[in-house]
């Protein structure tokens, strides 16, 4: 998990790359959440799932967090209790 203050901010974006290798089962994810009060809630912008292998190929998104912006904002991904 990483926190960040956006207290203030007009728009925020974050973006990554990402490549799934090895998902073995249907079960198999990793989430990215966002918290804006510090991980007391979380909201699951996105779920990246198995049976699959992206092989060489790397995949990017933004997502608009400006409505969880605030002081006490965090960001996490989270994989599935099986991985």
């Amino acid at each position: 998990m990483r926190g960040v203050n956006l207290a203030g901010v007009e728009k925020a974006w974050v973006s990554f790359n990402y490549r799934r290798e090895e998902l073995d089962h249907t079960g198999d994810y990793v989430s990215f959440d966002v918290s804006p009060d510090a991980g007391r809630t979380w909201v699951e912008f996105a779920r990246f799932q198995g049976d699959a292998d992206d092989y060489s190929t790397h995949r990017g998104y933004y997502y608009d967090i400006t409505p969880y912006a605030g002081k006490d904002t965090m960001i996490r991904f989270m994989g599935s209790p099986g991985l």
